[in-house]
């Protein structure tokens, strides 16, 4: 199943309600390289940019997001919320979020959030997401955020073979990306909104619903120092709490690793 057009993508989306740009690309290095250099020529909010195929997709911390063309949807989007800066950390949360709404109403298991941004079902990973901010000249933010949902994928070659999954492995069944596109992008929508308005805590407990990290032992590595505790919480502004030896220890950027 094909990923159509600019226009006739947006089209379709107009036709859902959305009012989002859209610009489909055949081939790029990379969806949130090519939206940071828009959002800084003027690319407005909501801009989507789609690739059928991503040739250097990237991960946090520097990896690679490997994607088999034409397969999966690879997509950013541009956001310019005009909140204070230390609100920013909410995005990756109501990010994976909404990819995990939207993909649990398709698939027989339940999507779920793993801190702070990826979506699994199971314990393999569906979606990966990817925010990055800068300033623009004016100190106005700017958040390209990256997602990257497995649709039609149906094998995934070295580590991913135990890592990753797809919607059509999870079904069964192939799936249309444009619906999937349209229910990410409504749901994104919806809680963006919330986050415009202020509503942090509802975005919190949102993701709180759709996670199995809490009271699960987990790991990080700090200053060369491996951390382990327990999984508290999620903090109000995006920070995964961990309990340790009674004391509390907040992570913000570190992997976390999880013991299920």
């Amino acid at each position: 199943m094909r990923i159509p057009d600019t226009l006739q993508l947006e089209k379709r989306l107009s036709s859902e309600g959305m009012t989002n740009r859209v610009i489909v690309l055949e081939e790029v290095d990379s969806t949130n390289t090519y939206a940071s250099r828009l959002a800084r020529d003027g690319g407005t909010e909501g801009t989507v940019v789609v690739a059928r195929n991503q040739t250097s997709g990237r991960g946090r911390h520097g990896r690679k997001w490997i994607s088999e063309p034409r397969k999966n949807l690879t997509f950013s989007m541009i956001l310019k919320p005009e909140v204070p800066i230390d609100r920013l950390g909410m995005i990756p949360i109501l990010a994976g979020l909404s990819v995990a709404e939207a993909l649990t109403a398709f698939l027989p298991n339940p999507a779920i959030c793993k801190w702070p941004n990826d979506v699994l079902v199971g314990n393999r990973k569906i979606c990966g997401i990817l925010s990055e901010s800068f300033l623009l000249e004016e100190r106005a933010p700017v958040v390209v955020v990256g997602f990257g949902v497995n649709i039609n994928q149906r094998s995934f070659d070295g580590e991913l073979g135990e890592s990753a999954t797809s919607m059509s492995n999870v079904a069964s069944r192939a799936y249309d990306p444009v619906i999937v596109l349209i229910s990410i992008l409504r749901s994104l929508s919806k809680w963006y909104d919330e986050f415009l308005r202020g509503h942090d805590l509802e975005i919190v407990n949102g993701w709180r619903s759709r996670t199995r990290m809490i009271g699960l032992p987990a790991a990080i590595m700090r200053n060369g120092e491996m951390i382990k505790g327990t999984v508290l919480d999620i903090d109000i502004d995006g920070g995964l709490l961990l309990q340790r030896s009674g004391n509390i220890v907040k992570v913000i950027g570190e992997e976390v690793s999880l013991e299920h």
